[in-house]
């Protein structure tokens, strides 16, 4: 990162109203240095072009010109790009990212040099853990991701990756439909191969899980490396030594069925080693179907005249609409109406000059949203496997944002924390009706029995409990902060009294307001005196 940075791609800012950013691995890889150290260092350039990542630039070039000649959508704003070349390379799409951000080509963090039209957000950046660097980066700064191809479960972390979106369902789905694949197969035998990043770790983990629990024995399993800057002769000893491991096993399994987690760029070394041994080539794949793409030539030799919107290459799809997401929260705040805004005051952003978080979409209280549409249970009957909750859906020209994808068979976060709260009264209304039950029958033997007396100060004090949480209900306030088993705690709130504060260091994106005890000494003979009283009753 102390190099100037060495960035390829396309531009179009030149009188734009907003400007995209787009990040697509082009090239397979970054190339190797020359050692040159007289000068200035520059970080390496990329080599081994990739014709179907090449299609995904084009395709957001074209759904950004479509865009641009619509009257519906954004009729006012002209949208301009900036694409860079991950390479597939982390380092590169950092590069990119920061560039982006901060408008110069070498790593000024915090701080942007450039004028003209704002930045809406990124489409990007690859594969999943390119995207995780990305996502880090960018989340700092609030800034929207919308991915293609980055299906690793663990950007679902809201926490780690909270503006991170994406138009393409997690690997869980994936998983799942390989292991289905191998279970309606019968097959008992599988050797297992997972690239080394977070893609392959993530997806190979899920998938191990579901087969070998319906009695699928794992031969073996290998960790594909990374492709980085080895030559493209694959026959040099460096690319040998690291993928012999691998080919070994391969070779000399007993195995028939190979299942494999990987990219093609990741994955196509190994097979050209696998021709060459004449091994035969026995892998169900995870992720692209393989022949050309090993090759490296295109699926037919282009004319320029072909039709991006009839072209039927993977992903394709994925990127116009994440394209087109971007363009319906810009058209949305555009058409903002003041006093009906997202934000403060219900106010709205100037589409000429507005920062990058007010693209996401937000809810009532100024938060991002993210809506429980809809559940899959890919157990149930074809014709009830997906419910739909057609009033929390909003389509927006026919394109919609997956933040994270459900597991087939798993309900929603929502419907679970629902469950929750309505057993939580329960408690409170035991206590509540405990009492007229008491007086109703004081005279009699069981009552008597229990001790009436201590039967209602328990009873009592199990009223006043749940009704000191309804003061801690919205902000907390220095009222609110000494409310609790005040009686008991007079002495408590005389000499260390609990206040609210501001707590800046639990999460590092999040300020918390909550109450500071005051004295935890205190608190321990609080707890102690209900623990004398409990061993009492």
């Amino acid at each position: 990162m102390k190099a100037k940075f060495n960035l390829s791609g396309y531009k179009d800012v030149e009188k734009k109203k907003v400007v995209v950013g787009g990040m697509f691995p082009v090239h397979k890889r970054i190339s190797s240095s020359d050692g040159n150290t007289s000068r200035l260092p520059v970080s390496s350039g990329c080599e081994g072009f990739n014709f179907r990542t090449f299609r995904w630039t084009q395709t957001m070039l074209f759904a950004i010109n479509e865009i641009n000649g619509r009257t519906e959508l954004l009729p006012n704003t002209d949208l301009g790009y900036v694409i860079y070349d991950s390479c597939f390379t982390i380092s590169k799409a950092v590069e990119g990212t920061l560039t982006y951000l901060t408008g110069q080509d070498e790593a000024v963090p915090n701080y942007r040099c450039g004028s003209g039209a704002p930045l809406a957000a990124l489409v990007g950046a690859g594969g999943s853990d390119l995207s995780i660097a990305t996502a880090r980066i960018l989340g700092l700064y609030h800034f929207p991701q919308v991915s293609y191809s980055s299906t690793c479960s663990a950007l679902e972390n809201k926490f780690q990756f909270p503006t991170f979106l994406r138009t393409i369902p997690n690997d869980k789905h994936q998983s799942t439909a390989i292991a289905q694949l191998v279970l309606r197969f019968g097959w008992t035998w599988v050797g297992t191969i997972a690239a080394d990043d977070d893609y392959g770790k993530y997806a190979i983990k899920d998938f191990k899980e579901q087969v070998e629990g319906a009695g699928v024995c794992i031969s073996f399993s290998e960790v594909l490396p990374k492709v980085t800057a080895f030559s493209i002769i694959l026959q040099s000893s460096f690319s040998l030594c690291k993928l012999k491991p691998a080919l070994l096993t391969i070779v000399e399994d007993t195995a028939k069925i190979i299942v494999v987690f990987s990219s093609d760029v990741d994955l196509s070394p190994l097979i050209q080693e696998l021709l060459q041994h004449n091994a035969r080539q026995r892998a169900v794949e995870g992720n692209a179907t393989m022949p050309r793409a090993v090759r490296g030539v295109p699926d037919g030799l282009c004319s320029g005249r072909e039709s991006i919107a009839q072209l039927g290459n993977t992903y394709s799809d994925v990127v116009y609409k994440a394209v087109y997401a971007v363009a319906n929260a810009l058209h949305n705040l555009e058409h903002c109406e003041d006093g009906q805004g997202p934000f403060v005051g219900g106010s709205c952003a100037n589409i000429s000059n507005f920062e990058p978080w007010q693209v996401n979409l937000l809810d009532g209280n100024g938060e991002i949203s993210y809506v429980t549409v809809g559940n899959y249970n890919g157990s149930a009957a074809p014709e009830d496997r997906m419910t739909l909750r057609n009033d929390s859906i909003i389509l927006l020209g026919q394109c919609a944002v997956r933040s994270a994808s459900r597991a087939p068979g798993r309900g929603s976060g929502r419907e679970s924390r629902s469950a929750a709260l309505t057993a939580s009264p329960v408690p409170m209304e035991r206590s509540a009706t405990q009492p007229v039950v008491l007086l109703l029958n004081l005279g009699t033997p069981l009552v008597k029995a229990n001790d009436a007396l201590l039967s209602f100060s328990l009873l009592l004090s199990l009223v006043v409990t749940f009704l000191c949480s309804i003061v801690f209900l919205g902000e907390p306030q220095h009222w609110s902060c000494m409310t609790s088993q005040a009686v008991a705690c007079t002495v408590w709130l005389l000499i260390l009294p609990p206040h609210p504060v501001e707590n800046t260091s639990a999460q590092n994106i999040k300020i918390i307001l909550e109450c500071d005890e005051g004295s935890v000494i205190f608190i321990c003979c609080i707890f102690g005196y209900d623990m004398l009283l409990a061993l009492l009753a």
